[in-house]
């Protein structure tokens, strides 16, 4: 095991998930940002610091400081409303509830028949459902 999964802790067996990346961030260089940053950090994001909770802290903050100079003043819009945009995106575009479930990290152990007896679904399944994922926005050329 690599320190990198050594560093690694999820709420549960649902939040350890395999999400295909979109292919507008594949387009972007993502993928060419993964392998130089292989050989030069430890981490994927090194400037993150690991506190009580995790890395979530020092993002959250960057996170806002862009929101507000750059997206929206409004104070309700926080990171966690990505989250919110990112599920209601894929129920309004007819996703399965358990397609979306599974992208977020919850689990599905409410249906007997999915939670108990259905595999998780296969990443060709949960690609075809990220594809549809477009806020109409331009992604610039990931810089290293």
């Amino acid at each position: 095991m690599n320190s990198e999964a050594a560093d690694k802790e999820v709420k549960n067996s649902a939040s350890q998930r395999v999400i295909p990346i979109h292919p507008e961030l594949i387009k972007a260089g993502f993928l060419t940002y993964v392998d130089q940053s292989k050989g030069a950090h430890e981490r994927l994001w090194p400037a993150l610091t690991k506190r009580r909770d995790g890395y979530a802290h020092d993002f959250g903050k960057w996170f806002q400081r862009i929101n507000r100079a750059s997206i929206t003043d409004e104070p309700r819009k926080v990171f966690h409303s990505l989250r919110h945009s990112f599920v209601d995106f894929f129920k309004q575009a007819g996703t399965p509830e358990a397609v979306i479930a599974e992208m977020v990290g919850h689990s599905n152990e409410k249906s007997m028949t999915m939670g108990r007896y259905g595999k998780r679904y296969q990443p060709k399944v949960l690609l075809e459902a990220m594809m549809l994922l477009d806020y109409g926005v331009t992604i610039p050329e990931w810089k290293v």
